[in-house]
């Protein structure tokens, strides 16, 4: 990979964003035994933020984007951020919402809101 021109490798590197958002969306419908970060995403997308889950993965983005920009002031030096990192900011949650919609489409969400 590392030999390869640099176009390839960032095509590769998003075609593997948008695959994994993909895998995401399933996992967040099933809903089975969720990872705590991808299980916060549900709670703001369907608790806070009505169902859109851009908006949810934005918001569950502000820490670690919180974390990167305190680190950077702190150390002088911003580290590990590229093309990878600002396209999975920018577009995982329209690709995860684009993956609900468009594949596997018999698999549902199965999150609860519960009603007081």
């Amino acid at each position: 990979m590392p030999s390869l021109p640099i176009l390839v490798r960032v095509g590769l590197c998003l075609l593997g964003i948008m695959i994994f958002c993909a895998a995401i969306s399933f996992y967040q419908r099933a809903n089975l035994i969720m990872h705590p970060n991808d299980d916060t995403t549900n709670i703001l997308r369907f608790l806070y933020f009505h169902g859109r889950v851009g908006k949810a993965q934005l918001v569950n983005f502000l820490v670690p984007l919180g974390l990167l920009v305190i680190t950077t002031v702190i150390g002088h030096h911003l580290y590990s951020v590229n093309v990878g990192t600002v396209f999975c900011v920018l577009f995982n949650g329209p690709l995860i919402g684009f993956a609900d919609r468009h594949f596997w489409l018999s698999l549902h969400h199965n999150f609860r809101v519960k009603s007081e």
